[in-house]
């Protein structure tokens, strides 16, 4: 039932505007340099983001991010259903500096002329019958547009005509209207996707640049690590088996306290107080590997560009990534956070995503301010990298369970780890350690997390007289499992 009425409109926009040009006022309908968010009267929340553009000619073309719905599957080659949902459709192109023409899913146009001056007209979309919408630039008005944000905008007004200019009642378009801000762009408009389908009356109404109802449009790179001096961060990984460390598996635990932050425009360094202990396991048999220190975190935001993306958005080539956001009260303590998924193959024909290639991406997760949460990269149950942020205290927002750095992971098989008492504490040259057992080895830390001594014992009576006095952490590890204490040692 639709024509593609993208030439004739064209030439009319232009014609129109070049009466006009010499009056033209810097309105843009859409704002390329960030995003953007709309809310329906439905309370849902839409993102909008101009993804790339290219430049043809006088005009430019402008892709949107794809917003996919992935609640239905349509066949077995097509893993999701993929009703586009985004309201502006999937392009814009921007005639000059006059015409924004927007496309709806049916490939047909629809024209706003932010430029024109008070009482203009155009038309605003033609049907296939030759029927008609036209627009007028009707008001100028100034005021709040979302929360304490003011600006001016346009009102565009609608009106429906027949084939031969005779006015007819715009059902369902009745005294409907659009607005574009000075600074904002749309703020008030239909689903351009769909227009004019009569079941899509809708109207979405500017949010601005931040979600009303959660603080953020989107988790990118910079929010995922904007840290702060006093943010704790307790973080376990695993790696089975550990290239690095020539074993078969290998445990961490990392405690990071943030002490100072530099930022610059492309990445974000922090002076980190970290606490770190591996437990390396070969054949079963663990040791110890302790470090207490202080360092710098770098994080350069072009390795997390995929964060920047939203939705359903080209990552390369034609492969699209779900990165998702949410939030949730009882998940991190309702800290917002975004989840990347696998990549899919883009079908223009049908609009479908595939993986046919069987492409992988890790499981990622993300957090407002907390950095990466999760990461699970996994080719088999005997072969894979997990990393889980287990706890964070950020400013007075906490989650998750505090690991006692003073005890060790939990170790696998039989061996299990536990404390032990050391006597006399403090000690002058010897130290007694109790339940030892015989061939064990020894490995004592200082408080800066150096080796400060190793050995393996016959018996339960270790020689500290060579140790500087200060405070100790020592480690006994065994066939009977992983025993630890700490120390003073003194010279009197």
């Amino acid at each position: 039932m639709h024509i593609r009425n993208f030439s004739l409109c064209c030439l009319f926009a232009i014609a129109v505007l070049s009466n006009h040009i010499t009056f033209a006022q810097n309105y843009d309908a859409i704002i390329t340099t960030k995003p953007i968010t709309f809310e329906n009267e439905l309370f849902d929340i839409f993102f909008t983001k101009v993804d790339n553009y290219e430049i043809s000619g006088s005009d430019t073309i402008f892709n949107f991010q794809h917003k996919i719905d992935t609640t239905v599957v349509l066949t077995p080659e097509c893993l999701f259903g993929t009703n586009d949902t985004i309201p502006l459709g999937m392009k814009v192109i921007k005639q000059g500096d006059s015409s924004y023409v927007f496309f709806n899913k049916y490939g047909d146009s629809i024209f706003i002329e932010p430029y024109h001056q008070l009482g203009e007209s155009w038309r605003f979309y033609t049907y296939e019958n030759g029927d008609f919408i036209k627009a007028t630039y009707s008001e100028k008005l100034y005021g709040t547009i979302f929360d304490t944000i003011v600006d001016s905008l346009k009102r565009i007004s609608l009106a429906e005509f027949t084939a031969d200019v005779v006015f007819k009642p715009l059902a369902p378009w009745t005294n409907e209207k659009f607005d574009v801000t000075q600074h904002y762009g749309l703020s008030r408009f239909f689903n351009l996707n769909d227009f004019p389908e009569p079941n899509d009356t809708i109207a979405y109404r500017l949010a601005g640049s931040a979600s009303p109802r959660r603080g953020i449009t989107d988790i990118n790179a910079h929010h995922a690590f904007d840290f702060q001096p006093g943010y704790e961060f307790h973080i376990k990984e695993l790696t089975k088996p550990d290239v690095a460390s020539d074993s078969d598996i290998k445990i961490s635990s990392f405690k990071y306290f943030i002490l100072s932050k530099n930022e610059e425009i492309d990445k974000v360094t922090y002076a980190v107080e970290r606490i770190q202990i591996d437990t390396l396991y070969n054949d079963a048999i663990p040791s110890i590997h302790f470090i207490w220190d202080t360092i710098d975190l770098q994080f350069n935001h072009a390795d997390y560009i995929f964060l920047d993306t939203l939705e359903f958005t080209l990552f390369e080539s034609n492969l699209f990534g779900f990165s998702d956001w949410n939030q949730n009260d009882t998940i991190y303590n309702g800290v917002p956070y975004k989840q990347v998924y696998d990549w899919y193959n883009y079908e223009m024909d049908n609009n479908c995503l595939s993986n046919t290639d069987n492409i992988t991406n890790p499981e990622q997760t993300y957090g407002d301010g907390i950095g990466l949460i999760h990461y699970l990269d996994s080719t088999s149950a005997e072969e894979y990298y997990k990393l889980d942020l287990v706890y964070f205290q950020k400013g007075f927002i906490t989650w998750g369970t505090p690991y006692d750095f003073s005890a060790l992971d939990n170790p696998v098989q039989d061996i299990f780890s536990s404390a032990v008492n050391v006597f006399p504490n403090p000690a002058v040259d010897f130290i007694w350690v109790e339940n030892f057992t015989p061939g064990a080895q020894v490995t004592i830390f200082d408080v800066n997390g150096k080796l400060a001594l190793m050995s393996n014992q016959s018996e339960n009576k270790i020689d500290i007289s060579s140790l500087n006095p200060g405070c100790y952490f020592i480690v006994i590890t065994s066939s009977g499992g992983i025993h630890y204490s700490k120390f003073i040692k003194t010279n009197f």
